[in-house]
Protein backbone atom coordinates (compact mmCIF):
# COMPACT_ATOMS: atom_id res chain seq x y z
CA UNK A 1 0.00 0.00 0.00
CA UNK A 2 2.94 2.43 1.03
CA UNK A 3 4.69 1.64 -2.52
CA UNK A 4 1.32 2.04 -4.23
CA UNK A 5 0.63 5.80 -2.64
CA UNK A 6 4.29 6.57 -3.51
CA UNK A 7 4.03 5.58 -7.05
CA UNK A 8 1.05 8.19 -7.21
CA UNK A 9 2.54 10.69 -5.09
CA UNK A 10 5.28 10.52 -7.77
CA UNK A 11 3.35 10.45 -10.76
CA UNK A 12 1.54 13.33 -9.29
CA UNK A 13 4.81 15.24 -9.04
CA UNK A 14 6.38 14.96 -12.31
CA UNK A 15 3.14 14.96 -14.42
CA UNK A 16 4.02 18.64 -14.70
CA UNK A 17 7.64 17.73 -16.38
CA UNK A 18 5.71 14.89 -18.41
CA UNK A 19 3.47 17.30 -19.87
CA UNK A 20 6.41 20.06 -20.68
CA UNK A 21 8.58 17.44 -22.42
CA UNK A 22 5.74 15.58 -24.73
CA UNK A 23 4.66 19.57 -25.52
CA UNK A 24 8.27 20.71 -26.65
CA UNK A 25 8.67 17.92 -28.76
CA UNK A 26 8.28 19.85 -32.06
CA UNK A 27 10.99 22.19 -30.23
CA UNK A 28 13.26 19.48 -29.57
CA UNK A 29 12.85 18.21 -33.19
CA UNK A 30 13.19 21.31 -34.55
CA UNK A 31 16.81 22.04 -32.11
CA UNK A 32 18.29 18.54 -33.06
CA UNK A 33 17.99 18.68 -36.71
CA UNK A 34 19.53 22.48 -37.33
CA UNK A 35 22.26 21.12 -35.41
CA UNK A 36 22.77 17.72 -37.62
CA UNK A 37 22.38 20.30 -40.51
CA UNK A 38 24.77 22.93 -39.13
CA UNK A 39 22.34 25.57 -39.41
CA UNK A 40 20.94 28.19 -37.26
CA UNK A 41 17.41 27.44 -37.33
CA UNK A 42 16.24 31.14 -37.48
CA UNK A 43 18.40 31.89 -40.77
CA UNK A 44 15.51 29.35 -42.30
CA UNK A 45 13.58 31.57 -45.16
CA UNK A 46 10.74 31.48 -47.18
CA UNK A 47 12.54 32.62 -50.33
CA UNK A 48 14.83 29.84 -50.50
CA UNK A 49 12.40 26.99 -51.02
CA UNK A 50 11.64 25.77 -53.85
CA UNK A 51 7.98 24.80 -52.80
CA UNK A 52 6.27 27.29 -55.26
CA UNK A 53 2.87 26.85 -53.19
CA UNK A 54 3.86 28.67 -49.69
CA UNK A 55 4.08 31.95 -51.96
CA UNK A 56 0.30 31.46 -52.53
CA UNK A 57 -0.53 30.73 -48.96
CA UNK A 58 1.83 33.17 -47.71
CA UNK A 59 0.21 36.19 -49.67
CA UNK A 60 -3.29 35.36 -49.26
CA UNK A 61 -2.54 35.31 -46.00
CA UNK A 62 -0.87 38.57 -45.96
CA UNK A 63 -3.34 40.11 -47.99
CA UNK A 64 -6.60 39.23 -45.82
CA UNK A 65 -4.11 40.73 -42.23
CA UNK A 66 -3.48 43.90 -44.62
CA UNK A 67 -6.75 44.52 -46.57
CA UNK A 68 -9.39 42.16 -45.30
CA UNK A 69 -9.21 40.16 -48.59
CA UNK A 70 -6.68 39.74 -51.52
CA UNK A 71 -6.96 43.03 -53.76
CA UNK A 72 -5.99 41.27 -56.99
CA UNK A 73 -6.69 37.25 -58.40
CA UNK A 74 -4.65 34.31 -57.17
CA UNK A 75 -4.78 31.73 -59.81
CA UNK A 76 -3.88 29.72 -62.65
CA UNK A 77 -3.43 31.31 -66.26
CA UNK A 78 -5.40 33.79 -65.47
CA UNK A 79 -8.11 31.88 -64.01
CA UNK A 80 -10.33 33.59 -61.04
CA UNK A 81 -12.97 32.58 -58.53
CA UNK A 82 -16.41 33.63 -58.70
CA UNK A 83 -16.43 35.95 -55.59
CA UNK A 84 -12.50 36.47 -54.35
CA UNK A 85 -9.97 34.00 -55.37
CA UNK A 86 -7.69 31.56 -53.03
CA UNK A 87 -6.49 29.94 -55.71
CA UNK A 88 -7.06 26.25 -55.97
CA UNK A 89 -7.79 25.35 -52.06
CA UNK A 90 -10.04 26.74 -49.57
CA UNK A 91 -9.52 29.24 -47.32
CA UNK A 92 -10.00 27.42 -44.18
CA UNK A 93 -7.27 26.04 -44.42
CA UNK A 94 -4.85 29.03 -43.58
CA UNK A 95 -7.73 30.44 -41.29
CA UNK A 96 -5.60 30.21 -37.78
CA UNK A 97 -2.61 31.83 -39.41
CA UNK A 98 -5.31 34.54 -40.47
CA UNK A 99 -6.64 34.11 -37.06
CA UNK A 100 -2.69 34.72 -34.91
CA UNK A 101 -1.97 37.08 -37.63
CA UNK A 102 -4.64 39.28 -36.91
CA UNK A 103 -3.73 39.07 -33.29
CA UNK A 104 -0.19 39.53 -33.58
CA UNK A 105 2.05 40.41 -37.10
CA UNK A 106 2.58 38.86 -40.03
CA UNK A 107 5.71 37.91 -41.67
CA UNK A 108 8.27 36.22 -43.65
CA UNK A 109 8.85 34.05 -40.28
CA UNK A 110 5.20 33.96 -39.34
CA UNK A 111 4.38 30.65 -40.36
CA UNK A 112 7.42 29.07 -38.80
CA UNK A 113 6.36 30.68 -35.29
CA UNK A 114 2.69 30.21 -35.85
CA UNK A 115 2.93 26.15 -36.86
CA UNK A 116 5.46 25.76 -34.11
CA UNK A 117 2.59 26.86 -31.94
CA UNK A 118 0.00 24.97 -33.29
CA UNK A 119 1.97 21.85 -32.91
CA UNK A 120 3.42 22.48 -29.38
CA UNK A 121 -0.70 22.76 -28.82
CA UNK A 122 -1.91 20.02 -30.03
CA UNK A 123 0.87 18.01 -28.09
CA UNK A 124 -0.19 19.93 -24.81
CA UNK A 125 -3.09 18.69 -25.47
CA UNK A 126 -1.91 15.00 -25.87
CA UNK A 127 -0.14 14.86 -23.03
CA UNK A 128 -3.08 16.57 -20.81
CA UNK A 129 -5.38 13.66 -21.75
CA UNK A 130 -3.27 11.03 -21.86
CA UNK A 131 -0.96 11.43 -19.33
CA UNK A 132 1.41 9.19 -20.48
CA UNK A 133 4.32 8.01 -17.85
CA UNK A 134 8.00 8.57 -18.53
CA UNK A 135 8.41 5.36 -19.86
CA UNK A 136 5.64 6.24 -22.52
CA UNK A 137 6.79 9.55 -22.85
CA UNK A 138 10.01 8.58 -23.92
CA UNK A 139 8.39 5.69 -26.19
CA UNK A 140 6.19 8.62 -28.03
CA UNK A 141 9.04 11.10 -28.25
CA UNK A 142 11.47 8.84 -30.43
CA UNK A 143 9.69 8.01 -33.58
CA UNK A 144 8.38 11.69 -33.39
CA UNK A 145 11.79 13.17 -33.33
CA UNK A 146 12.81 10.41 -36.01
CA UNK A 147 9.82 11.72 -38.48
CA UNK A 148 11.81 14.33 -40.58
CA UNK A 149 8.90 15.78 -41.89
CA UNK A 150 7.67 17.18 -38.17
CA UNK A 151 10.87 19.35 -39.28
CA UNK A 152 10.47 20.30 -42.90
CA UNK A 153 6.87 21.34 -42.52
CA UNK A 154 7.10 23.42 -39.58
CA UNK A 155 9.70 25.45 -41.72
CA UNK A 156 7.19 26.28 -44.49
CA UNK A 157 4.17 28.02 -45.13
CA UNK A 158 2.16 25.29 -46.26
CA UNK A 159 -0.80 24.16 -44.08
CA UNK A 160 -0.12 20.33 -43.83
CA UNK A 161 0.80 21.43 -39.56
CA UNK A 162 -2.37 23.24 -38.92
CA UNK A 163 -3.80 19.54 -40.76
CA UNK A 164 -1.86 17.02 -38.88
CA UNK A 165 -2.33 19.43 -35.25
CA UNK A 166 -6.03 19.32 -36.05
CA UNK A 167 -6.34 15.51 -36.65
CA UNK A 168 -4.31 15.46 -33.31
CA UNK A 169 -6.85 16.66 -31.32
CA UNK A 170 -9.97 15.25 -33.07
CA UNK A 171 -8.58 11.90 -32.22
CA UNK A 172 -7.60 12.68 -28.20
CA UNK A 173 -10.90 13.84 -28.46
CA UNK A 174 -11.67 10.20 -29.32
CA UNK A 175 -10.26 8.84 -26.77
CA UNK A 176 -11.57 11.50 -24.01
CA UNK A 177 -15.23 10.38 -25.34
CA UNK A 178 -14.27 7.00 -24.81
CA UNK A 179 -13.49 7.50 -21.55
CA UNK A 180 -15.71 9.83 -19.90
CA UNK A 181 -18.50 10.70 -22.42
CA UNK A 182 -18.42 14.16 -22.43
CA UNK A 183 -20.76 16.38 -24.15
CA UNK A 184 -17.80 18.94 -24.93
CA UNK A 185 -15.76 15.95 -26.31
CA UNK A 186 -18.49 14.86 -29.04
CA UNK A 187 -19.38 18.73 -29.72
CA UNK A 188 -15.71 19.40 -30.27
CA UNK A 189 -14.94 16.20 -32.74
CA UNK A 190 -18.62 17.72 -35.07
CA UNK A 191 -16.76 21.13 -35.03
CA UNK A 192 -13.28 19.87 -35.99
CA UNK A 193 -13.94 17.22 -38.31
CA UNK A 194 -16.12 19.94 -39.82
CA UNK A 195 -13.84 22.74 -40.31
CA UNK A 196 -11.01 19.58 -41.89
CA UNK A 197 -13.66 18.57 -44.43
CA UNK A 198 -14.15 23.02 -45.70
CA UNK A 199 -10.20 22.29 -45.67
CA UNK A 200 -9.65 19.18 -47.91
CA UNK A 201 -13.23 17.53 -48.78
CA UNK A 202 -12.19 13.45 -47.95
CA UNK A 203 -11.97 14.62 -44.31
CA UNK A 204 -15.68 14.56 -44.43
CA UNK A 205 -14.92 10.71 -43.34
CA UNK A 206 -13.66 11.85 -39.90
CA UNK A 207 -17.75 13.09 -38.91
CA UNK A 208 -18.44 9.19 -39.01
CA UNK A 209 -17.22 8.96 -35.77
CA UNK A 210 -18.81 11.64 -33.53
CA UNK A 211 -22.19 10.82 -35.51
CA UNK A 212 -21.27 6.90 -34.29
CA UNK A 213 -20.67 7.90 -30.59
CA UNK A 214 -24.08 10.20 -30.98
CA UNK A 215 -25.89 7.61 -32.37
CA UNK A 216 -24.39 4.64 -29.84
CA UNK A 217 -25.39 6.68 -26.59
CA UNK A 218 -28.76 7.39 -27.76
CA UNK A 219 -31.88 5.25 -26.64
CA UNK A 220 -35.13 4.03 -28.25
CA UNK A 221 -36.59 6.62 -30.50
CA UNK A 222 -33.92 8.69 -29.63
CA UNK A 223 -31.29 7.02 -32.24
CA UNK A 224 -33.94 8.46 -35.16
CA UNK A 225 -32.78 11.87 -33.46
CA UNK A 226 -29.15 11.05 -33.81
CA UNK A 227 -29.22 9.74 -37.29
CA UNK A 228 -31.16 13.51 -38.28
CA UNK A 229 -28.37 15.45 -36.22
CA UNK A 230 -25.61 13.29 -38.20
CA UNK A 231 -26.94 13.87 -41.47
CA UNK A 232 -27.72 18.06 -41.31
CA UNK A 233 -24.11 17.77 -40.17
CA UNK A 234 -22.89 16.33 -42.61
CA UNK A 235 -24.97 17.78 -45.43
CA UNK A 236 -24.53 21.43 -44.23
CA UNK A 237 -20.82 20.72 -43.84
CA UNK A 238 -20.66 19.50 -47.61
CA UNK A 239 -22.63 22.63 -49.07
CA UNK A 240 -20.31 24.72 -46.92
CA UNK A 241 -17.81 23.20 -48.40
CA UNK A 242 -19.05 23.49 -52.13
CA UNK A 243 -20.07 27.24 -51.68
CA UNK A 244 -16.45 27.57 -50.54
CA UNK A 245 -15.29 25.75 -53.84
CA UNK A 246 -17.69 27.59 -56.23
CA UNK A 247 -17.41 31.34 -55.14
CA UNK A 248 -13.68 31.42 -53.55
CA UNK A 249 -11.48 28.88 -55.22
CA UNK A 250 -9.99 29.23 -59.03
CA UNK A 251 -9.97 26.56 -61.48
CA UNK A 252 -6.38 24.78 -61.91
CA UNK A 253 -4.12 24.60 -64.70
CA UNK A 254 -5.74 20.90 -65.40
CA UNK A 255 -8.79 18.97 -63.33
CA UNK A 256 -7.81 18.15 -59.56
CA UNK A 257 -8.74 14.95 -59.56
CA UNK A 258 -9.27 12.31 -61.96
CA UNK A 259 -12.91 10.48 -61.87
CA UNK A 260 -12.56 8.53 -64.99
CA UNK A 261 -13.54 5.73 -63.12
CA UNK A 262 -16.54 7.29 -62.49
CA UNK A 263 -17.54 8.03 -65.68
CA UNK A 264 -16.54 3.82 -66.74
CA UNK A 265 -19.82 3.06 -63.77
CA UNK A 266 -22.01 5.80 -65.86
CA UNK A 267 -20.99 5.14 -69.57
CA UNK A 268 -20.72 1.13 -69.33
CA UNK A 269 -22.75 -0.13 -66.26
CA UNK A 270 -21.63 -1.62 -62.90
CA UNK A 271 -19.48 -4.91 -64.10
CA UNK A 272 -17.54 -2.67 -66.39
CA UNK A 273 -17.06 0.11 -63.84
CA UNK A 274 -15.54 -2.21 -61.07
CA UNK A 275 -13.46 -3.84 -63.65
CA UNK A 276 -11.81 -0.36 -64.72
CA UNK A 277 -11.62 0.66 -60.85
CA UNK A 278 -9.67 -3.05 -60.62
CA UNK A 279 -7.35 -2.30 -63.05
CA UNK A 280 -6.64 1.14 -61.78
CA UNK A 281 -5.80 -0.32 -58.39
CA UNK A 282 -3.54 -3.12 -59.53
CA UNK A 283 -1.54 -0.79 -62.08
CA UNK A 284 -1.25 1.84 -59.37
CA UNK A 285 -0.17 -0.37 -56.60
CA UNK A 286 2.37 -1.30 -59.10
CA UNK A 287 3.73 1.72 -59.58
CA UNK A 288 3.50 2.56 -55.66
CA UNK A 289 5.76 -0.81 -55.25
CA UNK A 290 8.60 0.22 -57.91
CA UNK A 291 8.54 3.66 -56.31
CA UNK A 292 9.00 2.26 -52.60
CA UNK A 293 12.24 0.61 -54.14
CA UNK A 294 13.29 3.92 -55.49
CA UNK A 295 12.76 5.18 -51.87
CA UNK A 296 15.48 2.71 -50.38
CA UNK A 297 17.64 3.08 -53.43
CA UNK A 298 17.80 6.52 -54.13
CA UNK A 299 16.17 8.68 -51.26
CA UNK A 300 14.57 11.07 -53.05
CA UNK A 301 11.69 9.46 -54.24
CA UNK A 302 10.10 10.80 -51.02
CA UNK A 303 6.34 9.38 -51.81
CA UNK A 304 7.91 6.10 -52.04
CA UNK A 305 8.44 6.70 -48.52
CA UNK A 306 5.40 8.15 -47.68
CA UNK A 307 3.71 4.80 -49.02
CA UNK A 308 5.98 2.56 -46.97
CA UNK A 309 5.45 4.54 -43.79
CA UNK A 310 2.16 4.50 -44.67
CA UNK A 311 1.19 0.88 -45.15
CA UNK A 312 3.38 -0.04 -42.20
CA UNK A 313 1.37 2.33 -39.60
CA UNK A 314 -2.17 1.13 -41.39
CA UNK A 315 -0.62 -2.84 -40.76
CA UNK A 316 -0.07 -2.15 -37.10
CA UNK A 317 -3.08 -0.59 -36.51
CA UNK A 318 -4.77 -4.08 -38.01
CA UNK A 319 -2.54 -5.60 -35.58
CA UNK A 320 -3.61 -3.72 -32.66
CA UNK A 321 -7.34 -4.14 -33.40
CA UNK A 322 -7.45 -8.05 -34.00
CA UNK A 323 -5.38 -7.39 -30.83
CA UNK A 324 -8.41 -5.92 -29.02
CA UNK A 325 -10.49 -8.54 -30.34
CA UNK A 326 -8.80 -11.57 -29.32
CA UNK A 327 -8.22 -10.13 -25.41
CA UNK A 328 -11.97 -8.57 -26.06
CA UNK A 329 -10.96 -5.01 -24.63
CA UNK A 330 -13.14 -2.48 -26.48
CA UNK A 331 -13.20 1.19 -24.66
CA UNK A 332 -10.81 2.38 -27.64
CA UNK A 333 -11.69 0.20 -30.68
CA UNK A 334 -14.09 2.10 -32.37
CA UNK A 335 -11.09 5.00 -32.50
CA UNK A 336 -8.87 3.23 -33.28
CA UNK A 337 -11.19 1.40 -35.96
CA UNK A 338 -12.25 4.51 -37.48
CA UNK A 339 -8.78 5.93 -38.39
CA UNK A 340 -7.51 2.53 -39.59
CA UNK A 341 -10.39 2.50 -42.19
CA UNK A 342 -10.07 6.10 -42.88
CA UNK A 343 -6.63 5.54 -44.04
CA UNK A 344 -7.51 2.60 -45.86
CA UNK A 345 -10.08 4.46 -47.82
CA UNK A 346 -7.51 7.37 -48.33
CA UNK A 347 -5.51 5.30 -49.49
CA UNK A 348 -7.47 3.61 -52.02
CA UNK A 349 -8.92 7.11 -53.40
CA UNK A 350 -5.55 8.05 -53.71
CA UNK A 351 -5.16 5.23 -55.66
CA UNK A 352 -8.50 6.14 -58.07
CA UNK A 353 -8.06 9.76 -58.23
CA UNK A 354 -3.99 10.93 -58.28
CA UNK A 355 -1.27 10.16 -59.61
CA UNK A 356 1.53 8.03 -57.06
CA UNK A 357 3.62 11.20 -56.29
CA UNK A 358 1.02 14.17 -56.25
CA UNK A 359 -1.32 11.93 -53.68
CA UNK A 360 1.11 10.78 -51.65
CA UNK A 361 1.60 14.04 -49.30
CA UNK A 362 -1.68 13.58 -48.26
CA UNK A 363 -0.80 10.79 -47.24
CA UNK A 364 1.37 12.23 -44.31
CA UNK A 365 -1.88 13.97 -42.47
CA UNK A 366 -2.71 11.11 -40.68
CA UNK A 367 0.88 9.31 -39.59
CA UNK A 368 1.33 11.28 -36.50
CA UNK A 369 -2.37 11.17 -35.38
CA UNK A 370 -2.04 7.50 -36.14
CA UNK A 371 0.94 6.47 -34.31
CA UNK A 372 0.35 8.94 -31.55
CA UNK A 373 -3.61 7.45 -30.87
CA UNK A 374 -2.19 4.08 -31.03
CA UNK A 375 0.12 4.79 -28.54
CA UNK A 376 -2.48 6.15 -26.14
CA UNK A 377 -4.86 3.40 -26.62
CA UNK A 378 -2.55 0.88 -25.36
CA UNK A 379 -2.70 2.70 -21.70
CA UNK A 380 -0.25 1.30 -19.19
CA UNK A 381 1.54 -1.52 -21.12
CA UNK A 382 5.27 -1.52 -21.88
CA UNK A 383 6.30 -4.30 -24.15
CA UNK A 384 3.61 -4.07 -27.26
CA UNK A 385 4.00 -0.16 -27.21
CA UNK A 386 7.57 -0.67 -27.43
CA UNK A 387 7.45 -3.17 -30.01
CA UNK A 388 5.10 -1.03 -32.23
CA UNK A 389 6.74 2.44 -31.64
CA UNK A 390 10.02 0.63 -32.63
CA UNK A 391 8.62 -0.93 -35.62
CA UNK A 392 7.80 2.60 -36.73
CA UNK A 393 10.73 4.29 -35.49
CA UNK A 394 12.91 1.73 -37.45
CA UNK A 395 10.40 2.37 -40.66
CA UNK A 396 11.49 6.13 -40.27
CA UNK A 397 14.82 5.39 -40.16
CA UNK A 398 15.22 3.15 -43.68
CA UNK A 399 13.38 6.06 -45.75
CA UNK A 400 13.43 9.27 -44.17
CA UNK A 401 16.84 8.90 -42.32
CA UNK A 402 18.58 7.17 -43.81
CA UNK A 403 18.64 8.72 -46.90
CA UNK A 404 17.94 12.03 -46.04
CA UNK A 405 20.96 13.72 -47.46
CA UNK A 406 19.84 13.10 -50.95
CA UNK A 407 15.94 14.30 -50.41
CA UNK A 408 17.17 17.30 -51.66
CA UNK A 409 13.43 18.67 -51.81
CA UNK A 410 13.00 18.28 -48.48
CA UNK A 411 16.26 19.97 -46.98
CA UNK A 412 15.31 23.14 -45.11
CA UNK A 413 15.64 26.34 -47.45
CA UNK A 414 18.25 28.00 -45.09
CA UNK A 415 19.14 31.48 -46.33
CA UNK A 416 22.70 32.26 -47.93
CA UNK A 417 22.80 35.52 -48.24
CA UNK A 418 22.93 35.63 -52.46
CA UNK A 419 19.29 36.72 -52.72
CA UNK A 420 19.80 39.84 -50.04
CA UNK A 421 20.55 42.36 -52.58
CA UNK A 422 18.11 41.23 -54.30
CA UNK A 423 15.19 40.97 -52.31
CA UNK A 424 16.27 45.02 -50.67
CA UNK A 425 16.17 45.94 -54.11
CA UNK A 426 12.36 44.68 -54.77
CA UNK A 427 11.07 45.53 -51.80
CA UNK A 428 12.30 49.51 -53.08
CA UNK A 429 10.62 48.99 -55.96
CA UNK A 430 7.38 47.76 -54.93
CA UNK A 431 7.19 50.07 -52.29
CA UNK A 432 7.65 52.89 -54.52
CA UNK A 433 6.17 51.60 -57.30
CA UNK A 434 3.39 49.53 -56.82
CA UNK A 435 0.22 49.35 -54.65
CA UNK A 436 -3.20 47.71 -54.82
CA UNK A 437 -5.75 50.09 -55.87
CA UNK A 438 -8.40 50.23 -53.36
CA UNK A 439 -11.62 48.54 -54.85
CA UNK A 440 -14.56 46.98 -53.74
CA UNK A 441 -13.52 43.68 -55.20
CA UNK A 442 -10.43 42.03 -56.89
CA UNK A 443 -9.40 43.40 -59.67
CA UNK A 444 -6.85 42.46 -62.38
CA UNK A 445 -5.07 45.75 -62.14
CA UNK A 446 -3.97 44.28 -58.82
CA UNK A 447 -2.96 41.23 -60.35
CA UNK A 448 0.69 40.05 -61.04
CA UNK A 449 1.14 37.18 -63.68
CA UNK A 450 4.18 35.10 -62.49
CA UNK A 451 5.54 33.44 -65.63
CA UNK A 452 5.97 29.53 -64.75
CA UNK A 453 8.26 27.74 -66.71
CA UNK A 454 10.29 30.13 -68.86
CA UNK A 455 12.57 27.39 -70.48
CA UNK A 456 14.94 29.55 -71.97
CA UNK A 457 15.86 31.73 -68.66
CA UNK A 458 16.15 28.57 -66.61
CA UNK A 459 18.61 27.21 -68.86
CA UNK A 460 21.18 30.08 -67.72
CA UNK A 461 23.47 29.73 -65.14
CA UNK A 462 22.09 30.85 -62.13
CA UNK A 463 22.61 28.39 -59.34
CA UNK A 464 19.63 28.68 -57.50
CA UNK A 465 16.14 28.30 -58.56
CA UNK A 466 15.97 30.84 -61.83
CA UNK A 467 12.42 31.13 -60.90
CA UNK A 468 11.29 34.48 -60.49
CA UNK A 469 8.36 33.67 -57.75
CA UNK A 470 11.06 33.45 -54.83
CA UNK A 471 11.27 37.43 -55.38
CA UNK A 472 7.37 37.99 -55.11
CA UNK A 473 6.90 37.51 -51.61
CA UNK A 474 8.29 41.26 -51.88
CA UNK A 475 5.00 42.10 -53.56
CA UNK A 476 3.19 44.71 -51.99
CA UNK A 477 0.80 43.17 -49.72
CA UNK A 478 -2.59 43.07 -50.62
CA UNK A 479 -1.03 41.72 -54.68
CA UNK A 480 -2.35 38.88 -56.06
CA UNK A 481 -0.37 36.57 -58.25
CA UNK A 482 -1.92 34.50 -60.76
CA UNK A 483 0.74 31.72 -62.15
CA UNK A 484 0.43 31.72 -65.85
CA UNK A 485 2.12 29.13 -67.68
CA UNK A 486 4.60 30.78 -70.67
CA UNK A 487 2.98 29.25 -73.50
CA UNK A 488 -0.51 30.82 -72.12
CA UNK A 489 1.27 34.16 -72.21
CA UNK A 490 2.86 33.84 -75.32
CA UNK A 491 -1.17 32.86 -77.29
CA UNK A 492 -2.98 35.28 -75.14
CA UNK A 493 0.01 37.89 -75.01
CA UNK A 494 -2.40 40.53 -76.52
CA UNK A 495 -6.05 39.85 -74.35
CA UNK A 496 -3.78 39.57 -71.02
CA UNK A 497 -5.90 41.13 -68.51
CA UNK A 498 -3.43 41.27 -65.81
CA UNK A 499 -1.82 44.48 -65.42
CA UNK A 500 1.37 43.43 -63.80
CA UNK A 501 3.68 40.53 -65.34
CA UNK A 502 6.53 38.85 -63.65
CA UNK A 503 9.23 36.98 -65.40
CA UNK A 504 12.79 35.78 -65.50
CA UNK A 505 15.52 37.34 -66.55
CA UNK A 506 16.20 36.96 -70.11
CA UNK A 507 13.98 34.75 -70.75
CA UNK A 508 11.44 34.12 -74.03
CA UNK A 509 8.76 36.25 -72.57
CA UNK A 510 11.49 39.15 -71.15
CA UNK A 511 12.31 39.42 -74.68
CA UNK A 512 8.59 39.36 -75.73
CA UNK A 513 7.72 41.90 -73.58
CA UNK A 514 10.49 44.72 -73.77
CA UNK A 515 10.10 44.59 -77.15
CA UNK A 516 6.27 45.76 -77.16
CA UNK A 517 4.98 49.30 -76.69
CA UNK A 518 2.25 48.01 -74.47
CA UNK A 519 4.29 47.45 -71.33
CA UNK A 520 6.83 49.57 -70.08
CA UNK A 521 9.90 47.85 -67.48
CA UNK A 522 9.26 48.67 -63.74
CA UNK A 523 12.37 47.41 -62.40
CA UNK A 524 15.06 44.18 -63.53
CA UNK A 525 17.30 41.82 -61.44
CA UNK A 526 19.66 38.75 -62.10
CA UNK A 527 16.67 36.50 -61.28
CA UNK A 528 13.41 38.97 -62.43
CA UNK A 529 11.92 41.69 -64.89
CA UNK A 530 8.93 42.90 -63.65
CA UNK A 531 6.71 44.92 -66.48
CA UNK A 532 3.15 47.07 -66.03
CA UNK A 533 0.96 47.57 -68.84
CA UNK A 534 0.24 50.74 -70.02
Amino acid sequence: MKNSSFNNLTNKKTLFLRVVFITLLPVICCAIYAIIDGHNPFTASLQYSTWNDELFYFKQTEGIISHLYPRGFFGFNESHAKVLSFAAWSPTLIFPWILLGRIFTWGITSPYIFNLLFYCLSMLFYALKTKPGFVKAVIVSVPFLLFTLNYRYIFSCMPEIIVWSLLIVFYVLSFEYSNKKTKSALISMFIISALLTTMRPYFIMLMLLPALFLFINMKGKRKWTAVFIDLCAMLATVIVYGLLKIFLAAPYFTGLYDTRWLHAFKDQGIIAGLSYCKSIIVSKSVDIYFRIGLAFERGYQSDGAFFFIYIILTVLLLIALLSMLFRKKFRYFLPLLHITLCMIVLFIAIEMMYKPYEGSKHLLAFIMPAFLLLLAVLEKEFVRPMVYSGIIALSFIMVLIAKRPYQADYVIPYSDGSMDAENAYWQDVFDKKISPEKTGEPSYNNTIICVYGDEAANANSLEFNPDCWPLLYDATPGMGINYCLTDYVTENFDSLKSRYIATPSNGTIDALLSSSAAWTEVGRSDRMALYMKN
